[in-house]
């Protein structure tokens, strides 16, 4: 029996294993990688976050102020688009906003608090490591104190 084709764990390899840092280069390594006998597994795999990915983009309200156009009527009555927005409401259950209970939203607030508060610390962590570069007079993160490397990237003192 073969074992079952991991489109992500062959991300991670080229992630891991090679030098190549934009995503256009991962893909295109990973595609050639991919054998032809997984290539619709790898397509389904690949599909599902992009399939949640548009999901999310048409839960997008319209940002077009009201004036005198044929489509202030339309924007008028976009709740009624907004009840068939999908979101998550559990880790791998989705809904139709208009079908959501209180725990639903509060379960989807919490996911987006969430996200919120990762990306935060992200921002405050490049934050410092831009910082840690005008302070030490260096052109590039590679080029701080190995000192200063660990404590901001891990590895202790």
């Amino acid at each position: 029996m073969s074992e079952q084709f991991n489109l992500r764990a062959l991300v991670r390899q080229v992630i891991d294993e090679t030098d190549l840092t934009s995503p256009d280069e991962i893909l295109n390594k990973v595609v050639e990688m991919v054998p032809k006998q997984h290539l619709r597994e790898a397509l389904r795999q690949a599909l599902r976050d992009h399939v949640k990915n548009e999901i999310t983009r048409t839960n997008v309200a319209p940002m077009t102020p009201a004036g005198p156009s044929p489509k202030v009527a339309a924007i008028r009555d976009s709740w009624r688009k907004a009840l068939r927005d999908r979101i998550s409401v559990g880790p791998n259950d989705w809904m139709m906003l208009g079908d959501c209970s209180y725990e639903h939203l509060m379960y989807a607030a919490e996911e987006r608090y969430e996200h919120a508060r990762l990306n935060q610390a992200k921002g405050d962590w490049f934050t410092s490591l831009a910082e840690a570069v005008q302070d030490n007079g260096v052109d590039r993160v590679s080029d701080l104190p190995e000192t200063t490397l660990r404590e901001l990237l891990g590895g202790g003192q």
